[in-house]
């Protein structure tokens, strides 16, 4: 049997909560909580600590209250603790409980292609004829400004393209808009 060495600063506890990656967050209107949020495929599920006053304050020997929070936000399951020690084996009941019920995060990597376009300069125009075609990276992919036989300008990015900007100045100045808005249309194509 593991017996737990019982958290004697507060520091220790914070350390040990960041450590399993929950983040402490004002919420508004005084309320405070340490937050472990866990996005699965279609829905977020979360688990929140606070104290008595419902604030991120823990501390040593003090009553804590830990809340599994299903995906409509709603409290699945409430433990009070009468102290922090509790902490670890409570959290990783919830934790295993959030998954079961709700299922595993998501895990997403930067592939080596990837970094390789996210670490180069991102909106950055240049182009060796800027009256003619310009191009930057927003998000690692590729965007273009280019005239048209009109002598207007369009944006390309992604399969997308708007036009109609009557300077390069109109259509770079444009274009994080159009960026969010490719995004946006892209992420609606997708049906679970």
């Amino acid at each position: 049997m593991t017996t737990m060495t019982p958290f004697t600063t507060a520091e220790q506890i914070s350390a040990f909560l960041i450590g399993q990656g929950y983040e402490a967050a004002a919420t508004g209107g005084g309320y405070s909580a340490w937050f472990l949020i866990q996005q699965t495929r279609r829905r977020c599920w979360q688990i929140a600590i606070t104290n008595a006053q419902d604030t991120a304050e823990l501390q040593p020997g003090q009553a804590v209250i830990v809340t599994l929070e299903g995906p409509d936000g709603a409290p699945v399951e409430v433990v009070d603790l009468d102290t922090p020690d509790a902490l670890p084996k409570t959290l990783a009941r919830l934790v295993d409980l959030g998954r079961e019920s709700y299922g595993r995060p998501l895990q997403i990597a930067v592939s080596k292609a990837g970094k390789l376009t996210l670490q180069s300069p991102q909106q950055r125009w240049t182009g060796d004829e800027p009256a003619i075609m310009l191009s930057s990276l927003f998000a690692g992919q590729q965007m273009m400004a280019i005239t048209d036989d009109a002598g207007a300008f369009r944006l390309t990015y992604l399969g997308f393209e708007a036009g109609g900007f009557t300077s390069v100045a109109m259509a770079t100045e444009a274009a994080p808009d159009f960026v969010r808005a490719v995004l946006a249309r892209m992420s609606a194509m997708i049906v679970d």
